[in-house]
């Protein structure tokens, strides 16, 4: 990824380069951002990229559980500056510097 990846979340903002990536969301310990309250899985996505593209992948039976812009992500969806990661309580903004 050539321009950094800059998140919003409630721990404060992150610059992510390449060698940040992936970046596990969820409700266990070892995820790298927490979703706050009562989640189904461990991990419920994750935020990566290719070919110098963001983006994020919903993990597992959890599909659905994370959403983009209000949309719930059932699979893989790219992610482009100004859009904004919801579930529950958790909100990230993304954007590239």
């Amino acid at each position: 990824m050539t321009r950094p990846l800059v998140i919003g979340t409630p721990a404060g903002v992150r610059r992510l380069a390449s060698t940040d990536l992936p970046i596990r969301i969820g409700s266990d310990a070892g995820a790298d951002i927490r979703v706050p309250g009562p989640v189904t899985g461990a991990v419920i996505g994750l935020i990566s990229h290719l070919d110098d593209r963001p983006f994020l992948q919903a993990t597992g039976a959890n599909a659905g559980t994370l959403s983009v812009n209000g949309e719930p992500v059932a699979a893989t969806r790219w992610l482009a500056d100004g859009d904004v990661i919801t579930s529950g309580a958790l909100r990230i903004e993304c954007h590239f510097d």
